[in-house]
């Protein structure tokens, strides 16, 4: 099963209000006083919440971030998408971004060149680059709430060093092509390695060829 979850923030409400239409999820929105974390952390509460429900015993947390753009029937290609990895996958991407952040930008042109190549339907790294749209197991975010709240990097940092922090989490997938585009504004969120500069867009968005567990490592 999966809950879907909007993470957002007041100066973005009609963004907000728009995409807990589209997908039917439960927004989460920050009033300028919580912070990133904080108002991440208030979904990964409510999906580690749902996950004590027996029902929810083998379920998906999956959180957008205000400024998504997802492909039409979203839902439904994030199903085929989550059925289709391993069972050791905690996280998957539903977005590969363009030029940001630069450390990641000449391994991906690697791994996408070869994904145009084969058809496959996923990259896998070892590390999360970007957090707009994710999928998380919901066994792990209680293990996720506790490990960020001793962290103090962006939202999507903390969520990449749990994940590489534990061997047995396995490796971070990427669907490819992105389900889910990025709004191409100002950033609410300073990282240390930004250049406002480069447009904040996905390399490319649709559908793959098939949902399959073919795999291209980064």
């Amino acid at each position: 099963m999966i809950r879907y979850a909007i993470v957002g923030h007041v100066s973005r409400a009609v963004q907000c209000a728009a995409l807990q239409r589209s997908l039917n999820a439960t927004l989460f929105l920050d009033d300028g006083t919580l912070g990133e974390w904080a108002n991440h952390a208030r979904a990964l509460t409510w999906g580690a919440e749902a996950h004590d429900d027996a029902l929810w015993a083998d379920s998906w947390l999956v959180v957008l971030q205000d400024d998504a753009q997802p492909v039409p029937d979203f839902k439904k290609h994030v199903s085929r998408a989550l059925t289709n990895v391993p069972r050791d996958a905690a996280l998957v991407s539903f977005y590969t971004g363009t030029s940001r952040p630069l450390r990641s930008v000449k391994p991906f042109d690697e791994a996408i060149m070869e994904a145009e190549l084969t058809g496959a339907g996923f990259l896998t790294a070892s590390r999360l680059c970007w957090g707009v749209a994710v999928a998380i197991r919901s066994s792990h975010l209680r293990a996720l709430l506790d490990f960020g709240a001793k962290h103090s990097q962006p939202y999507d940092e903390r969520l990449s060093a749990f994940i590489e922090g534990d061997p047995w989490l396995g490796s971070i997938y990427y669907t490819w092509p992105s389900l889910v585009d990025h709004e191409d504004g100002s950033s609410l969120v300073r990282h240390a390695y930004d250049d406002d500069s480069k447009p904040r867009k996905a390399r490319k968005v649709g559908l793959p060829r098939s949902w399959n567990v073919t795999q291209v490592n980064i």
